[in-house]
This record gives C-alpha cells, sequence and structure tokens, in this order.
C-alpha cells in the first residue's frame, strides 16, 4: 500500500477515525433564528496537501531546474520507500518477436474506480504506474461557521467529501490531460450549500514552455456538486505546442524538451472569509523529438508528454523473452559477474545498468551511426567489441559462425546506442562485455530495445534500468 508520509503517521487511525478527531466538539447548536449566510464562511482541510512538494517560485532557472529534476529522477530509481509514489513503477512491456513493430504503446492509464481502490484506509493515495498514468485520491473536509444571535461565533457541522485526479501522458501529441471527480460527500444540516466549491488544476510553465489554458476553475455551489456534479469526470487538458523547448542543458535542443508542473487548487470564495488550498506538483515535461512515435508510415505521430521524474526500466524476462535466452545470458553475467564472468575480463570495474551496480545507462541518439553517420560513438563502440569478439584468446574463431553451423553476431552490453557503451569506459571505472550470440537471437533483442525506447518515450540522454525477470 502506498502511502504519504502523512497518512503513515495516521493509517492505523483509519480515515473515518480521523475525520471523527477532527471534527471531535464541533456540534451543530440549537439556534433560535436562522443563521445569516452573509455571516458565515467556510474552512477547508485536506490534511495530506501540507505535506507533498509545492511548486516552483516564478522565476526559477530553467538549467538548474531541470538538474534538479533529473536528480529527482535518479532518487526515484533508487527507492523502494512505498511513500513515494515514484518508486517501483511498472515497466513498459518489451515485445522480442523477430521483426516487431509495436506502434501502439501500452499506457495503462488508471481510471477513476481503478485509481480509488488503491485508496484502502489512507487519508490519500498517490501513484505513477509508468511515464504516463498518474493517480491521486484523497479526503477532504470544509467545516462552517456562522454567528448566533448573540453574535458568538458558532461552527455549524462538517461536510466531508473524496477528491480523485488521474492524468494522461501520450506519444503522438503535446497534450497532458488530467481527469478530475468529487464525490462520497456527507453533509451536515446547517451546510452552507449555496456557497461555491471551486476545483482547479493549475498548469505552471518554466521558462520556455507554454501552456494554455494554465487553469480552468470548475466552479458550482456546493449543493450542485453534491448533486448534478457529485461523481462526475471533469477534464483539464493542457496544449504545449506553442512552448520554444530546448535550453534545460540535458537534452538535444532539437527535442525542444519543455517542463511544467501541475497543481490541483480549491477554493471557497464565498461567506465572510474566503479561503483558498493550493495543492501539490505534478511535474511532467513535453517535447518535439521525431524518433519517439506512434504509427508508422503515414500515420506515424511524434512529439509526446510524459512524467519525466518517473525511473525507466527495459525489463526482460527469461520467461517471457525465451526467444533471446543468449542475450539475456549475457545481460545477467554483465551485471553479476561485474567482469568477472564476460570477456574482456577485469577486477575492480563497474558494469552498469542493473539496480545493484547503482549506475544506470542513458540513451545514446544522436551518436549513433544512423544519424551522425561514420565515426559516431555508435560506431567506436561497435569497433572495440568486435576486436573482442575476434580475439582467438577469448572466443573460437571465426565468431560469426557457431558450432552448429549458425550465424552469430557480436552482441555487446552495455548497448551500444548509450552513453556508458564500450567506447567511453576511458578512466570512469565502467566496464563491459562483448560476446558472439546467436545472430536472431540479438537482432530480435536489438529490434525489442529500440522498440521499448519509443514507446516509453526515452529521449536521448534519458536514464533507464536494465532487469532480468524470471
Amino acid at each position: 500500500m502506498i502511502r504519504s508520509r502523512i497518512t503513515r503517521a495516521f493509517a492505523a487511525i483509519g480515515t473515518t477515525a480521523i475525520l471523527a478527531v477532527a471534527t471531535a466538539g464541533l456540534t451543530t447548536p440549537a439556534l433560535a433564528a436562522p443563521v445569516d449566510p452573509v455571516q458565515g464562511w467556510s474552512t477547508l482541510e485536506l490534511k495530506s496537501w501540507s505535506a507533498l512538494p509545492k511548486t516552483v517560485k516564478p522565476g526559477t532557472d530553467l538549467k538548474q531546474y531541470a538538474a534538479q529534476s533529473a536528480e529527482a529522477t535518479k532518487r526515484n530509481a533508487n527507492s523502494d520507500d512505498p511513500a513515494n509514489p515514484a518508486a517501483n513503477p511498472t515497466p513498459m512491456p518489451v515485445d522480442t518477436r523477430p521483426g516487431a513493430r509495436q506502434f501502439a504503446p501500452n499506457y495503462d492509464y488508471y481510471t477513476l474506480d481503478t485509481c480509488r481502490a488503491l485508496q484502502g484506509d489512507n487519508i490519500d493515495f498517490q501513484k505513477y504506474k509508468n511515464h504516463f498514468a498518474y493517480c491521486y485520491v484523497g479526503t477532504g473536509s470544509i467545516t462552517d461557521w456562522g454567528r448566533d444571535k448573540d453574535g458568538n461565533v458558532i461552527t455549524l457541522g462538517v461536510d466531508t467529501f473524496r477528491l480523485t485526479i488521474t492524468g494522461e501522458g501520450i506519444t503522438g501529441d503535446q497534450k497532458m490531460k488530467f481527469w478530475a471527480a468529487v464525490d462520497k460527500w456527507t453533509s451536515h444540516p446547517g451546510a452552507w450549500n449555496d456557497y461555491r466549491f471551486q476545483l482547479d488544476i493549475f498548469c505552471f510553465a518554466l521558462p520556455r514552455a507554454n501552456c494554455q489554458p494554465n487553469s480552468r476553475w470548475e466552479s458550482h455551489p456546493r449543493k450542485e456538486w453534491k448533486s448534478t456534479y457529485n461523481n462526475k469526470p471533469l477534464t483539464w487538458t493542457f496544449d504545449t505546442s506553442k512552448a520554444t523547448g530546448g535550453g534545460d542543458g540535458k537534452h538535444n535542443d532539437k527535442d525542444a524538451v519543455s517542463y511544467y508542473e501541475a497543481s490541483p487548487s480549491i477554493n471557497l470564495p464565498d461567506g465572510l472569509r474566503p479561503t483558498n488550498r493550493n495543492g501539490y506538483k505534478v511535474p511532467f515535461r513535453c517535447d518535439r523529438a521525431s524518433y519517439v512515435y506512434v504509427g508508422g508510415g503515414s500515420t506515424k505521430k511524434p512529439y509526446g508528454c510524459i512524467y519525466h521524474e518517473v525511473p525507466a526500466t527495459f525489463a526482460l524476462s527469461r520467461t517471457a523473452h525465451a526467444n533471446i535466452s543468449e542475450v539475456i545470458q549475457h545481460i545477467e553475467d554483465a551485471q553479476t559477474g561485474q567482469g568477472s564472468k564476460t570477456k574482456p575480463p577485469a577486477v575492480g570495474v563497474i558494469i552498469p545498468g542493473g539496480k545493484k551496480s547503482g549506475q544506470q545507462l542513458s540513451r545514446n541518439y544522436y551518436q549513433t551511426h544512423d544519424v551522425a553517420g561514420n565515426g559516431s560513438l555508435e560506431d567506436k563502440s561497435r569497433a572495440q567489441v568486435v576486436r573482442i569478439c575476434s580475439d582467438p584468446q577469448y572466443y573460437t574463431q571465426p565468431y560469426t559462425t557457431g558450432p552448429n553451423g549458425e550465424a552469430r553476431d557480436c552482441d555487446e552490453y552495455p548497448m551500444a546506442a548509450t552513453y556508458q557503451n564500450a567506447a567511453t569506459i576511458g578512466s570512469t571505472g565502467r566496464w563491459y562485455s562483448a560476446r558472439p550470440l546467436n545472430r536472431s537471437q540479438n537482432r530480435s533483442a536489438g529490434n525489442a530495445y529500440k522498440n521499448w525506447m519509443r514507446d516509453d518515450h526515452i529521449l536521448d540522454s534519458d536514464w533507464f534500468w536494465v532487469r532480468i525477470d524470471p
């Protein structure tokens, strides 16, 4: 069960008991005369919001923000804390069938109901399932106040409600969409039901970003929220297509990456003391990278918006991906042996990519042969590993033919299309592995890796893990 830090402090008590504590001693008085709405007001309580990170301040430096965001992604990647909503997300599925072409990513969005099912007894629940799916559900309360016939401040009672928000990233468009609904109202007899309850999801754009519209208040009297708008799905769609993008110091400016933070807000504008509660931040980014897309041919649609602080994992399974068993064994030997189970052998080095190494891989797109041409970083890495595969002290020659006459390729790990490939080891303490493998398996794995990067919207320089599952 995922809990916010404030939730964990109360988890043993449960939502009902917490609300009972919050409203203890607040009884509806026996009034001699009706309370004047002009003399009333309401206060709002959403306990979890005060403990969650808030949006950045206007004027924040873009490069500094991007660097901090990248560090947050790395922290999330190394976190197993159940209170961290971005820890241990579900990996994007990988298809290793020969020639597979996945042009329809499995976004696996939350619905409002599937999100709510995760709340349990917690005051609130927040979780990112992957780069594209977000869920928040929390319980709030509204306390209504007034004055009796003698002018004394009195508590009229407490209404409670549940707020659910889901988010939907996408590849093939420059829009981020959020759904929200308010339901499970409990009402007291003296509620200020004609007072307005206003809900918004605000989009804060960092420098060189543009979010349209950046705000849209859903405003109705509370009585309508309890009837017509009770559990009614509401949408906020943020169009970022006018963003300049780029300049973050991390990604290639050709990708035009732009950064945003969505933040829910609830406003009670009526009565003597209007109140507003600004919520927490939901970071996301959008881009105009042409090499991550959905569809193909005339239906190809590039660009996208994702929850970028969610860590990515290229996950292979010995069972589900048995058709590339040699590749999986090579990766596993490299990750677990750290130079002792692979060639060239080494001692005291780190072969990155596995979580135990503590070092992720990052995508290399702009220094691949197809993009940079001859002499690319990918070419240099390939030349290095082929020297190892061609060395008779390591492998039987010619390495391109297996013992049963099958064709072989020289496989490498980390992959050539990363910035941790064999050409980058230098004096970093990183190492690599080269091994002749079945050609069909090797090329199916390479194709699956390319498809996964596209489907999970991995841009040049984005970090990810490589994981081997049973």
